[in-house]
């Protein structure tokens, strides 16, 4: 029997929706508790084209709500992880994967094929970024966001719908908690993640997609439905102003809250011979090499390192300006 047999009974298939699923070319950009959720459940359904894209490496802090990983994928890339978990799940998954930084100069080069972007993300920064992609190339995303008891998702299709910065302009996000510093339900960003998902197959499907913005609380549980209106003067979608596409909003060095950790992207990208310079960081500590990235550990702090030079370092009390040093000590400037 036909594995999508289940969903092929289903009216809003139709006989031709599992081969509309298989065609579809979609992206999630970042693999954490949503990102992870939207990978597994569009694989289960017959989603074979998938795009992944995240910039980080599994931290123990991540099993308490993100799917896929278990304690083996420890300091591993989020991308190789969730890929090669996806692959077990379905091995006919075509899957794209990109262990980077979702920034303005890879953008295009990265999501340029996709029919549709899910957000899995954790910041502003790249969802304001997404949605400049998303306006300029008339290609629909579904942004959602987890922290605390809260969660928010809204569709959005450029030329017909409200774009993120109708409803959220750049900076009003910024004060909008993240779970780092609130804490966060394992089931809240399941139902996010899940809704999200949902209204990504009604449009793969070929069914309306409404364009209002859900906010889901738990503890007690409510769902809140509001129309999000089209702003006539927002920059972005009236007025096709891409400031986030220009990198206006993207930061070089960047603070990861709570974890003590600093993100060191630098300027252009380095493309390193991380086996090389493993033999070398051996004489400063603890080396491990984990997929496409380089783990140093000393008494002064942890680097975990990218091949094209970016670098998350940890260390107590880590400032930029510590980060820095450390990182131009260890990998040079």
């Amino acid at each position: 029997m036909n594995r999508f047999h289940r969903q092929m009974l289903l009216a809003a298939f139709r006989p031709e929706g599992q081969q509309r699923l298989a065609r579809a070319r979609v992206a999630v950009v970042g693999l954490g508790a949503l990102g992870t959720l939207q990978a597994e459940l569009l694989v289960r359904a017959g989603v074979r084209h998938l795009t992944l894209v995240d910039r980080d490496v599994v931290e123990e802090t991540n099993l308490q709500r993100q799917h896929l990983y278990t304690e083996a994928d420890l300091g591993w890339p989020k991308a190789e992880r969730a890929a090669r978990h996806l692959q077990t799940i379905w091995s006919e998954a075509q899957l794209k994967v990109h262990v980077a930084d979702l920034i303005p100069e890879n953008i295009h080069e990265l999501l340029r094929d996709v029919d549709l972007i899910l957000d899995g993300t954790d910041n502003w920064a790249t969802r304001w970024l997404i949605n400049d992609f998303s306006v300029q190339q008339q290609i629909p995303w579904i942004y959602g966001a987890a922290a605390g008891q809260e969660g928010r998702v809204m569709a959005i299709q450029p030329g017909t719908s409200a774009c993120l910065g109708c409803r959220f302009p750049p900076p009003s996000g910024q004060h909008l908690d993240a779970c780092d510093r609130v804490g966060v339900w394992n089931t809240l960003t399941t139902l996010v993640g899940t809704l999200q998902v949902q209204l990504a197959l009604e449009h793969l499907l070929g069914h309306p997609v409404p364009g209002d913005l859900f906010r889901i609380t738990v503890h007690p549980f409510q769902v809140h439905r509001y129309q999000v209106q089209r702003n006539p003067d927002c920059p972005v979608c009236a007025h096709h102003r891409f400031l986030a596409l220009e990198g206006t909003y993207t930061e070089r060095t960047l603070v990861l809250c709570g974890r003590d950790t600093v993100q060191i992207r630098p300027t252009p990208p380095r493309q390193l011979d991380l086996a090389s310079l493993a033999e070398e960081l051996k004489k400063l500590g603890t080396v491990e090499q984990r997929g496409q990235v380089l783990r140093l550990i000393t008494p002064e702090g942890e680097l975990t390192l990218f091949p094209d030079g970016r670098a998350l370092v940890r260390c107590p009390d880590c400032t930029p300006e510590r980060a820095k040093s450390l990182y131009t000590r260890w990998v040079g400037g």
